[in-house]
């Protein structure tokens, strides 16, 4: 009986613990949002403006730890992982990002919202500000895609060659390492120039998704793409990039400055592509004193 009672106690023990490996700190609010085939793992913190926080290709939502928990001390902040990418879930089906993301701030109840977005995210934030104006506060492209943009570096080009040629060679693991050079490290270092805690979590989060990606789910795109379109936007917008990233990102940025009017553009010095988790610090006092200033108009 004896034995009986430590067994139940074991598994009861194993439980707790499994359960608190799900549980974030804080108030954080964690779930599923069905929409259409795709289950969007996401999370939320805070009261006050809405902000959400979209990750960049291949990675998820964890990227943005260091800025989800600092600015829920001010805003309502929403993070999530766009389909094939992290927790979330989805069978195939006709889609795209930018309206992924208005479905989920109509499940959340939300009107309006402050859009930051990395790389893919970037690209995500410009779209919506496009195609649903009236539910943006205001938009934060940091390294930014474009749709539309074809104009890419030399760096950015042998990237694009080498990619498949790294996974053929070395599978997945291959073809994380070519993604960290390129982007994490950027075309001016080497790997061991770089906080090797950035280049490690990128890494485990750039093997958690290509582990699981489904080939099958192609986004739509946004028609006519924002390329020649940047001037319709109306609402602030503040850029943010690193000055050691690749050239056809800085060009991005540069444009959007150029294009929309009263836009700001903010670089951050020794960053490559992954600004925020270089330096979080500057990083998030540069976005904190962009938001103050806009909710002060």
């Amino acid at each position: 009986m004896k034995k009986i009672f430590l067994v139940i106690g074991f598994l009861i023990l194993c439980s707790a613990f499994a359960a608190a490996q799900n549980t974030l700190p804080g108030d954080v609010k964690s779930g599923y949002l069905e929409i259409g085939k795709a289950k969007f793992y996401y999370e939320e913190k805070g009261t006050g403006m809405p902000m959400f926080m979209v990750h960049g290709g291949y990675i998820d939502r964890r990227m943005w730890d260091e800025q989800f928990n600092y600015f829920s001390n001010n805003y309502r902040v929403i993070r999530y992982d766009a389909r094939n990418h992290g927790f979330t879930t989805s069978d195939s089906e006709s889609f795209s990002n930018y309206e992924d993301l208005n479905n989920i701030m109509e499940k959340l109840n939300i009107d309006k919202a402050v859009v930051m977005g990395l790389s893919m995210g970037g690209l995500i934030s410009i779209d919506f500000a496009l195609e649903h104006p009236e539910k943006v506060i205001a938009i934060i492209p940091v390294s930014t895609g474009l749709s539309g943009f074809n104009a890419k570096d030399k760096a950015w080009q042998e990237f694009d060659k080498n990619l498949n040629d790294a996974y053929d060679k070395d599978g997945v693991n291959g073809a994380v390492e070519c993604m960290l050079r390129a982007w994490t490290d950027g075309p001016l270092r080497k790997p061991e120039q770089v906080n090797k805690s950035v280049r490690e979590k990128v890494g485990m989060m750039l093997k958690y998704t290509l582990d699981k990606i489904d080939f099958r789910l192609v986004p739509g795109r946004l028609s006519p793409p924002a390329l020649d379109r940047l001037s319709e936007i109306k609402v602030p917008v503040l850029t943010i990039y690193g000055d050691i990233d690749m050239q056809g990102i800085i060009d991005i940025s540069e444009k959007i400055e150029k294009e929309v009017a009263g836009s700001k553009r903010a670089v951050i010095k020794g960053a490559a592509h992954m600004v925020n988790m270089e330096y979080p610090d500057e990083f998030n006092k540069t976005v904190e004193s962009f938001l103050k200033e806009i909710s002060e108009k």
